[in-house]
């Protein structure tokens, strides 16, 4: 089988490990002398250096919490929404093995917990009127999302190589592929999107835990889903955005009226109806109800 077919068939199956996945793209782009895409694999491979740019796939959205004093933790409301939107934002410079790690050993039902580099952290403490040590509280899936990016980047890569007719055999390629490499142009953004870069949060690489999610008040839940039908009553929205609302509230009621409920599947669309409500601005942000959304889904 050649070396080309085994990425392909290492990128489609879930179960191999992306580390040993990307350690084989990085032989395959060294030998074929591909610099940005072995760059690439190098980072994901060892993390990013601080203060570089990552690609967007590393940027994660999760609620804002501080610890409350006694061993647990509550969610951080801010005053503007801007603000909240901002500090919600987290760029992942970890290695992938350590993303990986992370996603494959956690419990059912658990966050990803990533503390804030020192000099963020020191900015929203300094913003508190009882000064805690904040976090930023992710559903793992976010954490997934970032390991599948990297298969799906090395898959399209290696079906391109295919189509050009590059495929080696026993760890080697013949000369004539190494000429159509070396006219192939490689654009690593068509792989793994743009690059992103935070001012706030570059300084240092996120540390990472795990935390179990403590079960949802589905009766809240139901409460929170019926104020919010209200508070969209008479809104302007755009008509994708409030269809988009409307069915992640139907997918809601649908589980609260399931014999058994999803818990996580309720978690991701009150995430989404948050984000909504956030980019929507204006009487839906002031009425509280994105914070209120943060209460209850946060552990």
């Amino acid at each position: 089988m050649s070396l080309v077919t085994e990425l392909q068939q290492e990128a489609l199956n879930e179960k191999a490990s992306v580390v040993s996945l990307l350690r084989k793209a990085l032989l395959v782009a060294q030998k074929l002398d591909f610099k940005d895409f072995a760059k690439w694999a190098e980072k994901e491979l060892d993390g990013y250096p601080d203060e570089e740019e990552v690609p967007e796939y590393r940027e994660v959205k999760g609620i804002v919490h501080a610890d409350d004093g006694d061993g647990g933790y509550q969610v951080l409301h801010f005053r503007n929404g801007e603000v909240d939107k901002r500090f919600s934002t987290m760029q992942m410079h970890n290695s992938i093995s350590e993303i990986e790690h992370m996603f494959a050993e956690a419990e059912p039902g658990a966050t990803a917990v990533l503390f804030y580099p020192p000099k963020t952290a020191r900015r929203l403490i300094e913003a508190m009127n009882h000064p805690r040590q904040p976090s930023l509280h992710l559903q793992m899936q976010q954490l997934r999302r970032i390991v599948d990016s990297v298969r799906t980047a090395i898959l399209k890569w290696a079906l391109q190589l295919e189509r050009n007719g590059i495929l080696g055999e026993n760890l080697s390629f013949t000369k004539k592929e190494k000429e159509k490499a070396s006219q192939t142009t490689v654009n690593i953004e068509n792989y793994i999107g743009s690059m992103h870069q935070s001012q706030f949060q570059r300084d240092v690489r996120n540390s990472i835990q795990t935390l179990k999610v403590n079960d949802l008040d589905l009766k809240a839940v139901a409460q929170l889903v019926t104020q919010i039908e209200q508070a969209v009553k008479g809104q302007q929205l755009a008509k994708d955005t409030l269809a988009e609302l409307r069915a992640d509230l139907d997918a809601i009621k649908a589980q609260l009226a399931s014999p058994k409920p999803k818990q996580s599947l309720i978690r991701e669309c009150l995430a989404s109806v948050r984000r909504i409500l956030e980019e929507a601005g204006g009487n839906l942000v002031a009425s509280g109800l994105p914070n209120a959304i943060g209460v209850l889904v946060g552990p």
